[in-house]
């Protein structure tokens, strides 16, 4: 897919959908508030020119993820904003490393996971990406189909499945294509993984950005296990059933307002949306503090993203005409 055909699939992804009286329903969705809300909160967050997840200075990691799922919502939300997400995009690139990608800071030896989302981020927003960033990824590339941080970096099998499985998942999506070698990776990692009460996010995370992928990329074998693992998973927290909904909207299930409903439930009174329960800090615990942040963070930008492609997404599921590109037959 070309940038000028790329540009034009997000501009109709961000096309509000007309109600046919002249008015969109973006403007009519009572979500509308919620997101501004959450926008709001986001920004404010915004610590020099992005944002950072569990340490004292900005990350492109964080910066890049945040900046992905802020190219999810429709430009009318993100008008009033769009200076700081200049300023942000603007950074990101200036961030890049000689090796062709980016790194977990901007003084960092680049690595495939900022590498991934950074070119997603960069591609959501209209911006141009580099050849030697997309080149980069593809020397991360294991005999496997996996992807690892780094190319000339320690053995791909002392890094965890899930780590390898996350960063497979954001280069493919980065790359716009996924080998066959890469999705049976992804496939049995996926296969592997049992399904309990208490899903981790990054399981979450690792499909929801599968489900990102252009259509007819998956193939039918990994299909059937992201939804075999969204409709057998339940989550508690926040920041897992932001990541739920946005799969749940992508694969049209029925349970998806009911899901919809709870997670707007669930925003914070200063328009974020919280993280995991276990992080919850007390006024004294300044040590939990960046790790508490980083989830409020990442689950308002994910939320954010959902409530947008919800709101992108009126009436039935089943066989509607919707403005979000429909996921491939499977």
């Amino acid at each position: 897919m070309t940038d000028q055909q790329t540009e034009e699939t997000n501009q109709h992804r961000r096309k509000p959908a007309s109600t046919g009286d002249g008015s969109t329903l973006g403007a009519r969705q009572p979500n509308a508030t919620a997101i501004a809300a959450g926008l709001s909160f986001l920004m404010s967050q915004r610590h020099e020119l992005g944002w950072r997840c569990s340490s004292n200075q900005t990350e492109v990691r964080t910066t890049a993820y945040v900046l992905a799922r802020l190219g999810d919502l429709p430009n009318w939300y993100l008008g009033p904003f769009r200076p700081q997400i200049e300023h942000s995009l603007n950074w990101l690139v200036e961030s890049q490393q000689s090796e062709g990608g980016w790194g977990l800071f901007p003084d960092s030896p680049a690595e495939a996971g900022s590498t991934a989302w950074a070119v997603a981020a960069l591609r959501l927003h209209g911006r141009s990406v580099p050849d030697a960033a997309l080149a980069f990824l593809r020397q991360c590339q294991q005999k496997d189909g996996s992807f690892v941080p780094d190319p000339e970096g320690p053995d791909p099998k002392s890094r965890s499945k899930w780590d390898r499985a996350e960063i497979t998942s954001a280069a493919c999506l980065a790359l716009q294509e996924a080998s066959p070698a890469s999705t049976g990776f992804l496939t049995l990692q996926l296969r592997e993984q049992p399904v309990s009460r208490l899903i981790p996010a990054a399981w979450l995370l690792i499909c929801s950005t599968i489900l990102d992928w252009d259509p007819g990329t998956a193939p039918a074998a990994l299909m059937n296990e992201v939804c075999r693992f969204i409709h057998e998973c339940s989550t508690e927290n926040t920041l897992e059933q932001g990541l739920l909904l946005r799969c749940s909207l992508r694969l049209r299930l029925q349970r998806t307002w009911s899901l919809a409903m709870a997670v707007r439930n669930r925003q914070s009174q200063d328009g974020s949306w919280p993280g995991h329960s276990a992080f919850q800090p007390q006024p004294s615990s300044v040590q939990q503090i960046p790790v508490l942040y980083g989830n409020v963070v990442l689950s308002t930008a994910n939320t954010l993203s959902a409530m947008a492609m919800g709101e992108l997404q009126p009436g039935l599921y089943f066989g509607s005409d919707l403005p979000f590109r429909r996921l491939a037959e499977f």
